[in-house]
């Protein structure tokens, strides 16, 4: 999608006079995903059913199964190529927060995505496949997903919530989102936070802060994933909220602050976002990364590196 291009070209070109310089001297300083290990993906070392990866990888899910993920044309090999990438980002973002403490990807956060079926355009769950990787591998014992898109995670959820699965009480989710929107039908998540229509800065910022912080307390985490959707923006044409450029940017300042402070690794992932002007979306997909950078500099975190 354009809007990956659109994010990347604007963290190059963007200053910020509190960050002295672009956050990103060039598109070759970016760290380039490779796609990850199918067996990573499909049980018992991932988090989907081998069937439903196996269908999805050659092409041959029903068409049911395509209408129900959003793709009534069809399932095409650059959809395959960019599912894997994204996932593959994921994974990546997760292994540098371990190494550094705080790492952001430009993509990332499809969390409608359940163990045998896609939905809600998204089709692996990249928040469930990398944290299986980090339980499976003792890099972790207890991931928090903190979900902030518009969009109630029920996905994600579905993983946390199934006695049966690998991820019960290994991953938890909390999602702070629309009451109104989608999934009409929500999930169960550890915690699920609903905010009315219309809601601004002031009260979504006051929730947003009391439940991350009850959620880090409670469930004493050891990695956490952030999934920063900005679909909760004023003019998003999916969001029904009304927070502010500003309020996004003060929401992900404070989550990497919260996080870090604690001193629990941190990888955040973009989530939603939805505009007919790429570059409008775009600009607000990377607020994360501003926010993530200040709260990297300031604490000097390039100088924390720690052996995995």
């Amino acid at each position: 999608m354009s809007k990956f291009r659109e994010t990347a070209s604007y963290l190059t070109t963007f200053n910020d006079p509190t960050l002295q310089g672009p956050l990103v001297l060039s598109e070759e300083d970016f760290i380039l995903p490779s796609k990850p290990d199918i067996k990573l993906l499909q049980s018992p070392l991932g988090p989907h059913s081998p069937s439903y990866v196996t269908r999805f990888l050659t092409s041959t899910l029903s068409k049911k199964e395509s209408n129900s993920i959003g793709f009534r044309n069809g399932l095409y090999k650059l959809i395959i190529e960019r599912t894997l990438i994204e996932v593959g980002a994921t994974i990546r973002t997760c292994e540098e927060a371990k190494v550094y403490g705080l790492a952001t990807n430009l993509g990332g956060g499809t969390h409608h995505a359940f163990e045998g079926r896609g939905s809600g355009f998204t089709i692996f769950n990249d928040v469930a496949v990398a944290s299986q990787k980090l339980l499976k591998e003792n890099s972790a014992t207890r991931v928090l997903c903190v979900d902030l898109d518009v969009h109630q995670g029920d996905g994600t959820a579905s993983f946390s919530s199934d006695p049966s699965h690998y991820l019960h009480e290994k991953l938890f989710t909390l999602s702070v989102h629309c009451n109104e929107n989608f999934p009409f039908e929500k999930g169960t998540s550890t915690i699920d936070i609903g905010i009315s229509e219309g809601t601004s800065n002031s009260e979504y910022l006051s929730s947003v802060k009391s439940s991350v912080r009850s959620a880090l307390d409670t469930i004493k985490p050891d990695f956490v994933i952030y999934i920063a959707g900005v679909d909760v923006f004023e003019g998003d044409k999916l969001g029904r909220l009304n927070i502010s450029i500003d309020g996004i940017h003060q929401r992900d300042r404070f989550v990497c602050e919260e996080v870090v402070g604690r001193g629990v690794p941190l990888a955040c992932v973009v989530g939603g976002g939805y505009s007919k002007d790429v570059s409008c979306v775009a600009r607000r997909h990377a607020i994360v990364t501003q926010e993530a950078a200040k709260v990297w500099r300031s604490r000097q975190m390039y100088k924390k590196r720690r052996e995995i």
